[in-house]
């Protein structure tokens, strides 16, 4: 008997599914494929615990273990492809599919988009690579580079995630806290957008330009997204083309990818990074409920069946996400009426009367949030401010 479990294995089409929320696999499962899920034991959800097998568990790090049970999965049922929809789950996913020969991420995209300073290397020298960088493996190092940038520098992980880690650095306090090594970048000055595209065989095609709103309390955390996120035609025209000579510069070829970058006050556009998998921070939902286009959803039916999803000529709605966001302190009062707006599509609310909260760092200790949807940029920003009223949170 197998030791893992695969779910609906009586479908033509199997698939791996590494490293799914409970909402990819949702929507994977739905397109009525086999599907078999690989996890690593600390990201097991509690709908997860009743749909893995012991033999579905593996840690990504120990990649001969992870080939491994590839191997036998494939083994029992041919695998069409092998899908990810995180950060984290790329490279395992593209080291995957590269051995088991099927659809799937391509491992030079997978590289050089998850190893930032890869990919800064490979970008130096194009047209793309305006942002002044540096791998500072010493406090000197970094002390050298933030004393040639008058408007600070961006200090980040290698590998990191979720915006966790990152700091602008104004002044030479602030690199005490940094572990090295950091890859520095030049800070931008501008307004910061992500770019949601589909790619099928190197033709890129852009879904939707997201809006990103920053705070917390390095002033980088991203507390809000809006889709539509520019107005101006000759603008999404011009960040279109940016990114698609992004994604073809760095060989990303097939399905979903996420690219964030700024527009600085000339309007030039600058690479923050991007990624082979739809946004986070539930932008891919913000893009399907205003496009109509599901990025999760067309990736697996183009690796899988190889379908084409194409966008369309314009956003039928107005969509926007807002991350709860309140001073540090003594909780002495919690409530909400988040129900009543029929107009928030989602919520959730993590604030609970009794606790001490604090500004948030990085992604994972926002305060939670609500989805909205409207006809129109000016009646979605009323129902913000509907939504905002139904709160009451007191601080002390």
């Amino acid at each position: 008997m197998k030791p893992f479990l695969t779910l609906n294995d009586t479908s033509c089409h199997h698939v791996i599914l590494l490293a799914p929320t409970d909402d990819y696999f949702l929507l994977v499962q739905n397109l009525g494929y086999s599907v078999t899920v690989i996890q690593e034991e600390h990201r097991i959800t509690s709908t997860q615990k009743a749909i893995l097998a012991e033999g579905n568990v593996c840690a990504f790090s120990d990649i001969e273990a992870l080939l491994f049970l590839s191997s036998r999965i494939d083994q029992f049922k041919k695998v069409d492809a092998v899908l990810t929809f995180t950060e984290y789950g790329t490279l395992p996913a593209a080291l995957i599919s590269t051995f088991l020969n099927c659809k799937g991420p391509a491992l030079q995209e997978a590289m050089l988009t998850r190893n930032k300073i890869m990919m800064r290397e490979h970008l130096a020298g194009t047209s793309l690579g305006t942002v002044s960088f540096l791998v500072c493996s010493t406090k000197a190092e970094l002390q050298a580079f933030f004393a040639n940038h008058k408007d600070g520098v961006i200090v980040k992980p290698i590998n990191g995630t979720g915006s966790q880690d990152v700091l602008h650095v104004t002044h030479l306090d602030q690199i005490n806290s940094v572990a090295f090594p950091v890859l520095a970048e030049a800070f931008i000055d501008g307004d910061e957008y992500s770019c949601e595209c589909l790619s099928y065989d190197g033709e890129h095609h852009v879904i939707a330009i997201t809006k990103k709103f920053v705070g917390g309390s390095t002033g980088l955390v991203e507390i809000g997204h809006q889709v539509p996120g520019i107005d101006h035609t000759d603008t999404k025209v011009k960040v279109g083309d940016f990114v698609q000579e992004v994604l073809s510069e760095l060989g990303i070829c097939n399905g979903a990818s996420h690219t964030e970058l700024k527009i600085d006050a000339d309007g030039k556009c600058h690479l923050i990074e991007t990624h082979v998998r739809p946004g986070g921070d539930r932008i891919w939902e913000l893009v399907d409920l205003a496009t109509q286009v599901n990025q999760i959803v067309a990736t697996a039916r183009w690796f899988v069946e190889g379908k084409k999803t194409l966008p369309p000529t314009q956003e039928k709605y107005h969509v926007a996400i807002h991350y709860l966001n309140f001073k540090p302190g003594l909780v002495i009062a919690a409530n909400h009426t988040l129900d009543s707006v029929s107009e928030v599509f989602r919520y959730q609310f993590n604030v609970k009367e009794g606790t001490t909260i604090k500004a948030f760092s990085h992604s994972q200790e926002r305060h939670g949030f609500f989805i909205i949807r409207a006809d129109s940029k000016d009646t979605l920003r009323k129902l913000k401010s509907k939504a905002e009223q139904s709160i009451n949170v007191v601080i002390e």
